[in-house]
């Protein structure tokens, strides 16, 4: 695609599992759809690695889990906790009422490239990388496009429909001007990578002990691990130095220190900052899809669920509403992704609470 101007029905900032499965949705419903991000890949790790049943749910409706489940993935039927010397499970998912009774950890550059392959097999579908939303075009009080700079120069993009989905620190949602809440949440997580040796135990599970929370997913390999400190707290971890944070990882997951260190303790290490999950006010022909917390986190458990829920499209957003039956109720979620292209008519008496 060359610089200049472009116009399409739909413009997605952000090439994150909402503005890809939202691009690939409209596509397959005839939309013309743009999505632009800013990353020249989608390498980036500690995102959103967490597929959950009811995403594999949306696959299976689409046609497409088979071909899903081709790609590589660990499968977790059940989650447990240690809390102090008690071992409880939280979850089963082989009562589930889904095809895929389990949650799969797929690292979120497999799961966004499998995704956009499958986008582009439609016409409408573009996707361009190295693309940085700048800001937004308005005209008579109505969002009507975005600017944004490539690598080949500038870009504007005319749109019907701006979404944004560049994820917590969002420069469409900034530009413009939505507030999000602060929840207060007071802790911030430390993702890494540990070794994953034959002894360890099979079981993907988090461990609680007074002012500890640890949690390890089994990723075959190795361990994906995240290490809860307090809000603000990862200056004084570095400040402690390395050793004394690998005693507090020791600590933490009741792994028996040995000769032989686990490898990676001190590489892959991310800071992962509590995020404020939703805005608060919306615009006309703007709006906001996906989660800033898109990976397991202690406070708000979430990964690559379904994106587009009704109360996305709510406010200004929606221009009229009608009354549904009840089966209508239960699939508009699935059709209100779609809805863009006609009136971003949704049904106000079916949004969850």
């Amino acid at each position: 695609m060359a610089t200049g101007e472009v116009s399409v029905r739909c413009r997605i900032a952000g090439g994150g599992p909402a503005g890809m499965m939202l691009g690939l949705l409209l596509a397959r419903a005839g939309v013309a759809v743009l999505v632009l991000e800013k990353h020249a890949d989608f390498l980036r790790d500690f995102r959103g690695d967490t597929i959950h049943p009811s995403t594999l749910e949306i696959m299976h409706e689409l046609g497409l889990l088979g071909e899903f489940l081709e790609q590589p993935h660990q499968e977790v039927r059940t989650l447990g906790a240690q809390i102090g010397d008690d071992f409880v499970r939280v979850a089963d998912f082989s009562h589930l009422p889904t095809h895929c009774r389990f949650i799969a950890l797929m690292p979120q550059w497999d799961f966004l490239s499998f995704i956009a392959g499958q986008a582009g097999r439609y016409p409408g579908f573009q996707l361009r990388m190295e693309a940085d939303v700048t800001s937004l075009i308005e005209e008579g009080g109505r969002v009507t496009g975005v600017q944004a700079e490539t690598a080949e120069g500038g870009l504007t993009v005319r749109a019907d429909l701006v979404v944004g989905a560049d994820g917590r620190h969002s420069t469409v949602r900034a530009n413009a001007g939505l507030e999000t809440p602060d929840l207060g949440a007071p802790m911030d997580v430390l993702w890494m990578r540990l070794s994953r040796r034959p002894t360890d135990p099979e079981q993907t599970l988090g461990r609680i002990d007074a002012g500890k929370i640890f949690v390890m997913l089994n990723r075959g390999d190795y361990w994906q691990c995240a290490f809860v400190i307090p809000k603000g707290g990862f200056e004084r971890v570095h400040q402690a130095g390395l050793a004394s944070f690998r005693e507090e990882i020791v600590c933490a997951s009741a792994m028996p220190p040995t000769p032989c260190p686990r490898s990676a303790a001190s590489a892959s290490i991310s800071q992962f900052r509590m995020p404020s999950p939703r805005p608060t006010s919306w615009r006309r022909l703007f709006c906001e899809a996906g989660s800033p917390t898109r990976i397991f986190t202690p406070f708000s458990a979430a990964g690559n669920s379904p994106p587009g829920r009704c109360r996305r499209y709510r406010s200004s957003c929606r221009t009229g509403s009608s009354a549904a039956s009840s089966r209508a109720k239960r699939n508009c979620r699935r059709r209100c992704l779609c809805a863009c292209s006609r009136n971003i008519r949704c049904c106000s008496d079916c949004r969850p609470g």
